[in-house]
Formats: structure tokens, C-alpha cells, sequence
């Protein structure tokens, strides 16, 4: 039977002696301490199986098998006599292993207290939980009971007696624990919009939901009293703990979330929550002396009702309880404005001409609308906002020749805001001439010149741009543009010279960075302003990679990719000859800042040479690593 849910005598009389040994009855050790490492000697004795699930495991006392009962006794309220738990003159230790394969962890256990009861602000809450996993073949554990005492003060002890356990506590180093207040009520229905992110370990989602965390932390880097840490309590179980300080903090609802991080630094995960591990209810553990001390402890503390309901989200391996701190109100909450239709322009593409937008249809109230508008080229690809062109109306310029043109519109309102836009103009076009003045006679048509722009890449940045200009202009000064958000910004400029009787020619040779460029000629009296198409420069992803060789059949492959490809595909490439062939694949996930990430680990790869592989999309060319030696 499993110790935990074992059937405890009420709490009794705690007798004198045992006042002095009430402060080590909890001592609370390092987080994620390997074998090999020097720890804090543990205070209490280990009394329930334990699974070290990713090789990181506790410092213990005594040896197993060979208890010693030598120290402090004392008796429980039905006359059982008890070796006190964390007296240093009595060691015991129940069975432990080490997992050499995935741990599937069958229960978790959320402190009762959480379960139970919200609580008042300034209130310390302890936030504990549990790990426990089904056994096929039982392992040794020591009978506790309690010999009184109440919330830090109760102390624990065995009975001599051993049983054959059918369950084990698990522990994991890539432990997180994370707090995040709610901004909307946790009964609202919008909270399912919410998602994890494992690179940032907290939930985000649309704004105005959640707030940043107050506590995020893995056991591996607990420091000090109060922090989030790994144990072995009074009654020798290994548990997570954190000592929650509320006294800064405002009335709400509040998320607690215990994760096993993928990216943790201790270890490599090895600990799951399925879609088979359950939650292990305060129902099911009321019988205990735990549970009893800590409903004594909190009698008359906080108000009742309000207690949370934990969640396994065995997708992304974590399990959560909404908790209530104080007596928060929430106001109903109202998304963000949702765009139905799609804003429109209407009016001619024509330099000269105004186009005007509407704001399409949109739902959640909008409150107010702002409008700006882009210039992009004929496939709607980057697009870059027209400095100043933030009305309703926009008029066409010498600018926007041979691009077309839309408009976003964003809607707001007491939530946030949101971003819509239309469909793409057809191109800018010159307007057409007058073909005759008032007094009949025939005004000098101004001409507009043909000019054409091809790419020839030198190398990864630098590029030689050629193309002609029709008719011929021989002299005259041609420059190259790259879009920006403020408008053309001129990047080369070049000199025209005869290519055939009806047409001039150039080339320039410069760096290029990712953007959209076109080549443009000022007019004069004879011709207009005129522009090339529009020309789109894809830039390249800068992939990074590390190796490590985790044992004689694994390699461990991670890194990062610059700028983000988030959910995008990569490929280790294995050279063979002189070609390179697909051996494994990772999809990217969110990195810091500006980048992507990954992790992949090959099992008994081939020696040779190496690279990593990201195809191309619309505004980046396919990129390679450099080449590294897994084999």
C-alpha cells in the first residue's frame, strides 16, 4: 500500500521532548545535485521509493538496508512508539533506482492546501508537488507515522516496519516552477487561447490575459530560503516545495505551473506526463496526517471555497492549477477587434490619382481605426510603409511607379489592437499625356523610359546589377533604391552608356542586404520619372550549430537560426561524395530575441562531414552551416 495514502492516527499531543527537534523536522536540500557533487547533508531520511528519472538525483542519509534506531523516540497519540524523523542519530533509507528507460510519471500530487482554499494577501502559501509513478515490481518503504506537532512543527517517525511499496516518487532535475498572474478571471473561456512556451518557460497569449511570471525557475538553479527546490519532507518523500511570498503582490487569480523543461541544463529530460497520468486529488489524501496538519494549520486563514483544480497538459509536459489570492473582481473580457472583411481601396493606380480605403468589418466593439499605406511589389511580398500616408485617402506620387499599393487598416479598442490588409492595387502607372493644347496645336509628349534590372550574385552578400534603359539616354544618372520604411533610400548610383542605337546599358557592383530594390531615373522636360520593376533580394538565415557527444552511440546536435524560422524544417546532412544526403530532422522552435532554436540527437551516426540545411522561403534563400564531424 502506498505510504502516502495510508490511513494516519489523528494528531496527538506533542510531547517536550520532541519541541527541540521541530526545527530540522523539514530540511529542504540543493535542487538537482548529481551523485558526484558535494551537497548539504540531508536531514531527514529517505522513507518512500524514489526514481532518480534523468540520472540527477539527492544526497541521502544512511545506507540502504541497514537501518539504525538509535536516536530520539517518541509516542503517538494511540501509544505507538516512533523513531523520530531528522534526528542525525536515526538513518533509515528506502529503495531508490535509476531509470534506464523514459519515466511515464502515473500521478502528480498538488499540495491539498492549493486544492482546498484561496488565500489572503500577505498570506506565505507553500506550494508543493509530487511525482509519483505505478511500479510492476514493488520497492522497499518504511512505515512514518506522526507523533504530533502542526504545519512546520509536526514531527514524523517510523515504525521499524518496512512494506512492499506498488508506487514511487519520481524525480526529475528539469523541474520549472512557474507563477503568473491571470488578467482575466480563471473562469473566462478565453483562457483556453493561452499557450505554452517552452523556450521562455510561461504561458502567453493575446494581451491583456496574462501577465509576465514572478516566479520562474528551475530546481537546478534554487538558491535560499523561499526558492523553488527539491526535498525530502517530514514524512520522506521526495517532493518539489517553494515558499510563496504574496505580500507585494494585488488580488487575482494566479497560474501555477510545474514543467519539465526540455532545455534544462542538469540533465537530459527524460520525465513525462502523458495522456495517461492523472491528477491525485486532495480527496484521495485527506486521510492523512499531511493533509490534516496543514487544514489545522490554515483554520481560520483565507477564505473558504476558491481552492484550484490541477490540469495535465501532457502535450507540453506540465501540469497547472488556477489558484485565487485575495477576493479579486474581473470585468467580463473582450478580445481583441477581429477583422471579418478585409478593408478596400478604390480609385485609379495611376501617379496623380487618390485612392480611398474603407475599414472592412470587424467584430469585438473597435473603438477607433488608423490607417497606413504600402508600397510592395506585384506578388505582395515586403511590403514597407509611404512615410506620412496615415489618412482614409492616400495620393499616388512619382514614388510608387511599378509597385502596387494597399492599405492596413488597425482596429482598437480597451483590450488591444489588431491589424488588417486589403487587397493589393493593380501597379502604378504613368499618367497619360495631353495630346493637344487649347490652341489646337500639338504639346510635346513627355516620354517615360524603359528600364530593365537583372541580378548576378558574386558571392553570399555581394552582386552585380545590370540591365538597359530604352530609348537611349547615354550620360545620364541611374540609381539603385532599396525600399525602407521612410521611403527609397539611394544605395549605387551609375552613369549610362550605349549599348545598341536605341538603347543606353549599366552595371553596378555592390553589397546587398535582404529588401526590395528597383532602379529609378529622375525626369526632366523630356521624360517622366521612371522605374524599373520592382526587385526582391532574399536574405539568408546564419545557422549555428554545437556538438557534443553524449555517450559511444549519441551525438548531440543544437544551436540556432538568425532570424527566426520558427516551426520550419531543418536538415542534418550527411556528405557523401558529392552530394549531401538527408540523415535527420528537427523542426525549429522559438529562441531568444530574434532567433530560433533546436536540439537533435543522432543515434549512431556514420563518421564524415556534417552540415546543417534551412530551405528557402519567400524572404530567405536556402542556408548551410558550416561542415562539423559527428561520426
Amino acid at each position: 500500500m502506498w505510504a502516502r495514502t495510508r490511513t494516519r492516527p489523528a494528531i496527538g499531543r506533542l510531547l517536550a521532548p520532541l519541541v527541540a527537534l521541530a526545527a530540522i523536522a523539514l530540511g529542504a536540500l540543493p535542487g538537482a545535485a548529481s551523485a558526484a557533487e558535494t551537497t548539504t547533508e540531508a536531514t531527514n531520511n529517505l522513507a518512500f521509493p524514489v526514481i532518480w528519472s534523468d540520472g540527477v538525483t539527492l544526497p541521502l542519509n544512511g545506507t540502504f538496508g541497514s537501518p539504525v534506531f538509535d536516536g530520539a523516540t517518541a509516542t503517538t497519540a494511540d501509544g505507538t512508539t516512533v523513531w523520530v524523523q531528522g534526528d542525525p542519530l536515526n538513518v533509515w533509507q528506502a529503495a531508490s533506482a535509476t531509470a534506464t528507460e523514459p519515466v511515464n510519471v502515473s500521478q502528480v500530487d498538488w499540495g491539498d492546501n492549493l486544492e482546498s482554499k484561496s488565500w489572503n494577501i500577505g498570506q506565505p502559501v507553500r506550494v508543493e508537488v509530487t511525482l509519483l509513478e505505478n511500479l510492476t515490481a514493488p520497492m522497499t518503504a518504511f512505515t512514518m507515522l506522526s507523533a504530533g506537532g502542526t504545519k512546520n512543527a509536526e514531527v514524523f517517525g517510523a515504525t521499524q516496519a518496512t512494506y512492499d511499496s506498488s508506487q514511487a516518487d519520481v524525480y526529475s532535475g528539469c523541474a520549472r516552477l512557474t507563477i503568473q498572474r491571470l488578467d482575466i478571471s480563471r473562469t473566462d473561456p478565453y483562457l483556453s487561447q493561452l499557450t505554452w512556451d517552452p523556450a521562455l518557460g510561461q504561458w502567453v497569449g493575446p494581451p491583456h490575459m496574462i501577465a509576465a511570471p514572478i516566479v520562474n525557475s528551475g530546481v537546478w538553479d534554487a538558491a535560499g530560503e523561499g526558492s523553488f527546490s527539491s526535498e525530502i519532507n517530514a514524512p520522506g518523500n521526495v517532493i518539489y516545495g517553494y515558499n510563496w511570498q504574496t505580500s507585494n503582490l494585488t488580488a487575482g487569480d494566479y497560474r501555477l505551473t510545474f514543467s519539465l523543461d526540455p532545455n534544462c541544463p542538469v540533465a537530459t529530460l527524460n520525465t513525462f506526463l502523458t495522456s495517461e497520468t492523472t491528477v491525485l486529488t486532495s480527496t484521495e489524501t485527506e486521510t492523512t496526517t499531511e493533509s490534516a496538519v496543514t487544514a489545522a494549520a490554515s483554520s481560520g486563514s483565507g477564505s473558504s471555497g476558491g481552492g484550484g483544480t490541477a490540469v495535465i497538459d501532457s502535450t507540453d509536459n506540465l501540469s497547472y492549477m488556477d489558484v485565487e489570492l485575495g477576493s479579486p473582481t474581473y470585468a467580463a473580457y473582450v478580445p481583441v477587434p477581429a477583422n471579418t472583411v478585409p478593408p478596400a481601396i478604390s480609385g485609379s493606380a495611376v501617379q496623380g490619382q487618390t485612392l480611398s480605403a474603407t475599414t472592412g468589418t470587424w467584430e469585438n466593439s473597435p473603438t477607433g481605426y488608423a490607417y497606413q499605406w504600402q508600397d510592395c511589389d506585384a506578388s505582395g511580398a515586403l511590403c514597407g510603409d509611404i512615410t506620412g500616408a496615415t489618412g482614409a485617402s492616400y495620393t499616388l506620387t512619382g514614388a510608387d511607379l511599378g509597385q502596387a499599393v494597399r492599405v492596413v487598416v488597425t482596429a482598437t479598442n480597451q483590450t488591444g489592437s489588431a491589424s488588417a490588409p486589403s487587397a493589393l492595387s493593380s501597379v502604378v502607372v504613368s499618367p497619360p499625356s495631353a495630346t493637344a493644347q487649347p490652341q489646337g496645336q500639338q504639346q510635346q509628349q513627355r516620354k517615360t523610359a524603359r528600364i530593365t534590372l537583372q541580378l548576378h550574385w558574386l558571392s553570399a552578400t555581394r552582386a552585380r546589377l545590370t540591365g538597359s534603359v530604352e530609348p537611349r539616354r547615354d550620360g545620364q544618372r541611374l540609381t539603385i533604391q532599396l525600399r525602407t520604411r521612410t521611403g527609397w533610400r539611394t544605395v549605387a548610383t551609375t552613369g549610362l552608356r550605349k549599348q545598341t542605337t536605341q538603347r543606353s546599358q549599366y552595371t553596378v557592383t555592390l553589397s546587398l542586404a535582404a529588401g526590395v530594390y528597383r532602379a529609378f531615373m529622375s525626369g526632366n522636360a523630356t521624360y517622366m520619372d521612371s522605374a524599373s520593376k520592382l526587385m526582391t533580394v532574399r536574405g539568408l538565415v546564419r545557422l549555428t550549430v554545437h556538438v557534443r557527444r553524449l555517450d559511444r552511440h549519441h551525438v548531440r546536435l543544437w544551436g540556432t537560426a538568425v532570424p527566426r524560422h520558427d516551426g520550419q524544417r531543418l536538415m542534418v546532412q550527411l556528405r557523401n561524395g558529392n552530394r549531401w544526403r538527408t540523415v535527420a530532422s528537427v523542426r525549429l522552435r522559438r529562441g531568444a530575441g530574434t532567433s530560433s532554436q533546436f536540439s537533435v540527437t543522432l543515434t549512431n551516426p556514420r563518421a564524415g562531414s556534417y552540415r546543417l540545411y534551412l530551405g528557402g522561403d519567400r524572404a530567405h534563400r536556402a542556408s548551410t552551416s558550416r561542415t562539423f564531424r559527428a561520426g
